[in-house]
Parts: C-alpha cells; sequence; structure tokens
C-alpha cells in the first residue's frame, strides 16, 4: 500500500513537469501570412521570434525566387532574454506577375552557438483579370510629328482568349486584333500615331484589352505636344596643314519664324587669312552671323582661314624638290664591268655610260679612279681620260663638253690586279659633273662588285702516338 501511494504522488509530480516542458519554448519563429497575394499589391508577412534563452542577436535570411518581392523591415534584431520581437516582411507581387505558387525558405540564426530556425513563406500569387498588357510604353514624352504605343498582351487566365487592344486618343481611335492567345502565353504590339494635326498641349492615351466586347483590362498614357521655336545648328570644321575650313548650317524646324545665330571661333593670329562671306558682326574672340528664317528653311556659310606661311613654305619645297629631281634625272652615270671575276694579270673590261636624259649639258667631266692593286691595261678604245696618280690610285678624268638632250656617251678601258685578291671587293664610284644655267650637276654611279678567289683554310697534320 506504502508502494502504491508513493508511485501516485511521483507520478502527481512528474505529470505537470512534462506538461511544462513540452509548452515552454527556448527560442522559435512563427509565421502570421494572407491565405492569397493579390498581384500589384503590398501585402505584409508578420514573422515572431521568441527568445526565452539568454539575450541574443538573431539574423533574417530570405532564399526564394523572384528574390525582389519578399523586403524585410528588418533583417538583424537583438532580443532579451524572455522577449518576443515581430518583423514585418513586405510581400510586393508585380502587377503583371504570373498566377502561383512561389517558394520562400526563411532562416533566423541566433549568434553566438549559430542556431538556426526555418520555416517557409508559400507566396500564392493571384491575379483579379484574365488577361493584361506590360511594358505599356510610348515613344516620346514630348511629341512633335508622331507617338509610337507599344506593350505586351498577356494571357494569365486558364482558357485560350481572343483579344483585341483598343487605343483612344483625341478623335482617333486604332483597334489591334491580337488573335487568340493561349493560358500564360503573350504577345507584342506596337503601334504609330500620327499628330500633326493636333493642337499643342497636354494629351492621355486610353488602351483597353477587350475579350469579346468585353473590357478586361485598361491602363493609360500621357504624353505632350509642344509647339516652340526650334534652330538646329551643324558646325562642320576640317583642319588641314595649310588652313581651317568652317561650314555652319542653321535650320529652322520650328513652326514660325526664327531668328538664326551662327557664331565660331575666331583666329586672330598673324599667320592666318580670312576668305570668305563677311560675318554680320565680330568680335575679340568670334565670328556672328545673324539671319531671320521661315519654317523649315536653311541657310549655310562657309569660310576659310589660310595659314599663308605654310602655303609660301610648299611652294619653297616644292622648288627645292623641281631643282632636286632635275639633279636627280637630268643626267645619268652607270658603270659596268664585263666581268666581275678579278685574278692577278688577267684585264677586267670597265664601261662608263653616261646619257643626258633633259636639258643640254655644258662642262661635262667624269671622274673614275682605279683603287691601289689594280692598275690600267691596254690602250683606251674611246676619248683618252688624264691620267694621275692620287692617294686612292689612279685617277681617270674625261672632259666631254657639251651633252645634248638624249645624248649618250660610252667610255671604256681596261684594269688589271697587280695581285692576288680574296674575297669580293666594291669598285670606287664614278662620278659626272655639269653645268646648265650656271648651276653645277653632280651624279654618282652604281657599285660594280669583283669576285676575287676564296681563300682555302689551312690544313694541319696530326700525329697520334
Amino acid at each position: 500500500m506504502k508502494r502504491f501511494l508513493f508511485a501516485l504522488l511521483l507520478g502527481g509530480l512528474l505529470i505537470p513537469c512534462l506538461v511544462l516542458a513540452q509548452t515552454y519554448t527556448v527560442i522559435g519563429i512563427e509565421l502570421d501570412e494572407p491565405d492569397y497575394y493579390p498581384a500589384g499589391q503590398d501585402s505584409i508577412v508578420n514573422l515572431t521570434i521568441t527568445n526565452n534563452d539568454v539575450e541574443s542577436w538573431f539574423t533574417l535570411s530570405i532564399v526564394g525566387i523572384p528574390s525582389s518581392w519578399l523586403e524585410p523591415e528588418q533583417s538583424i534584431v537583438r532580443i532579451e532574454q524572455g522577449d518576443i520581437r515581430v518583423i514585418p516582411i513586405h510581400v510586393n507581387v508585380p502587377k503583371d506577375a504570373d498566377p502561383g505558387h512561389y517558394a520562400y525558405d526563411i532562416t533566423v540564426t541566433r549568434s553566438g552557438d549559430g542556431t538556426k530556425l526555418k520555416d517557409q513563406i508559400v507566396v500564392n500569387a493571384v491575379q483579379r483579370v484574365e488577361a493584361l498588357i506590360s511594358n505599356l510604353k510610348t515613344s516620346c514624352f514630348q511629341c512633335e510629328e508622331d507617338v509610337t504605343v507599344s506593350g505586351t498582351v498577356k494571357n494569365i487566365g486558364t482558357n485560350s482568349v481572343p483579344l483585341v487592344v483598343n487605343i483612344a486618343f483625341g478623335s482617333d481611335f486604332k483597334m489591334i486584333d491580337m488573335g487568340t492567345v493561349a493560358p500564360s502565353g503573350e504577345k507584342k504590339f506596337v503601334e504609330t500615331i500620327n499628330i500633326e494635326d493636333y493642337q499643342p498641349g497636354e494629351y492621355e492615351l486610353t488602351i483597353d484589352l477587350m475579350t469579346d466586347d468585353r473590357k478586361v483590362y485598361t491602363d493609360t498614357n500621357i504624353f505632350n505636344i509642344i509647339t516652340q521655336k526650334n534652330i538646329s545648328y551643324i558646325e562642320d570644321i576640317t583642319m588641314t596643314p595649310i588652313g581651317r575650313f568652317v561650314a555652319l548650317r542653321a535650320t529652322n524646324y520650328g513652326n514660325s519664324e526664327d531668328t538664326a545665330v551662327m557664331t565660331v571661333e575666331r583666329n586672330n593670329g598673324w599667320w592666318s587669312y580670312y576668305v570668305g562671306e563677311d560675318p554680320t558682326s565680330m568680335t575679340d574672340s568670334d565670328y556672328i552671323w545673324t539671319q531671320e528664317l521661315a519654317s523649315e528653311e536653311s541657310i549655310t556659310v562657309t569660310f576659310y582661314d589660310i595659314y599663308w606661311p605654310v602655303i609660301v613654305g610648299v611652294i619653297l619645297l616644292i622648288i627645292v624638290g623641281i631643282y632636286y629631281y632635275l639633279q636627280m634625272t637630268t643626267i645619268g652615270l652607270r658603270k659596268t664591268a664585263r666581268t666581275h671575276k678579278m685574278s692577278k694579270g688577267h684585264e677586267i673590261p670597265v664601261s662608263l655610260i653616261v646619257k643626258n636624259n633633259k636639258i643640254v649639258m655644258d662642262s661635262v667631266v667624269i671622274r673614275d679612279i682605279v683603287p691601289h692593286g689594280f692598275s690600267v691595261a691596254g690602250k683606251f678604245d674611246t676619248l683618252k681620260p688624264v691620267v694621275r696618280k692620287i692617294a686612292e690610285g689612279t685617277e681617270l678624268v674625261w672632259r666631254i663638253g657639251k651633252l645634248r638632250s638624249g645624248e649618250e656617251r660610252v667610255l671604256h678601258y681596261k684594269i688589271k690586279p697587280s695581285k692576288e685578291h680574296y674575297g669580293d671587293l666594291d669598285l670606287p664610284l664614278a662620278a659626272v659633273r655639269a653645268k646648265h644655267d650656271d648651276k653645277s650637276i653632280i651624279k654618282h654611279s652604281n657599285v660594280v662588285e669583283l669576285h676575287g678567289k676564296i681563300k682555302e683554310a689551312k690544313k694541319h697534320k696530326i700525329k697520334v702516338e
């Protein structure tokens, strides 16, 4: 009997403790959310965090797609022991969102020990319409000649529906048949409206989406038709080494007469010379032209700033170029050798061909040098030169005198190596000097290369014992 009473007493003490343990929460989270989330509205989900443990910091993270739909008012909170904190989470489902369920994982992490509490928000996005228009745009806000309206028609219902877009603007009315759009289907539309006949002011476009003569969606867009003075200016400046070319063009795109004022920087340098239409006025820094222009009328002004020192320099350069061109092309001298192999005692015939290509030349003298290691051999087949010894070898000078235009003279002589030569050797350049109008012209010949013997490598005998 005593044992029974003891067991009954012990059970009476343990049962309340167990019940209390089950109802007591150390830390926990709870979500209070609506049953559905209307598109185009801001809904609230309340997240409650309970902390019956020591005071701690808690971090909130939300993972889901689209990530921009959910935004908590706080992501980090400090909660004291025994306190409860409610964090509102804003859920903004866009107006053109597709209906459906969108899952977002909620994680609350306690700092210190990293304890994580997890839950999930399921956004049941609902639409109040069966079809809508998204991305509605107009091509301009301040419009002049026409306005283009564009958008995307979406069927967000569960059945295929025939859709028509009606655009109303003033007395104009446009109807766009989009055909039958399947569930979750979409079609784009673009329509241009001419507004040239409308008066300036603010206008409203009304866009209705219809199905079977029933309006399922409507939207509006506002734009302005303005009248203003509008002169367009185009400045085309071309810089060259010899100056600056400037073309100014003004066009009145407004609907009334207006004054065009064209201004361009003035070049005040001493090296610049102005050529062109006189400006209406000038300042220390600018040229200025003014002209009354009717609607759609244009005017063009052109002028040159010529850098005259450059022109003078170019002319002088041309003159110098002509002079050197004449120097290079009026008379020519070519040197040849009948054989290019040289061997001691063997004669090498050499020819000098001088030709006058242009004007008559006076006092024509040809000079050539036979280098050391060679000697003049035999007789001269043509005009005999003046021969003399100089430091470089033996000098040969032919005094030809006058050469007429197109005349050619050929001079022959022979040289003989007085010793063996190894490798290649270049004969000295011959030169011709002439005069025209007391101006001296000197030209040199080409290079003539002779080939000597190839030096053999010495052989060494090595005795191996």
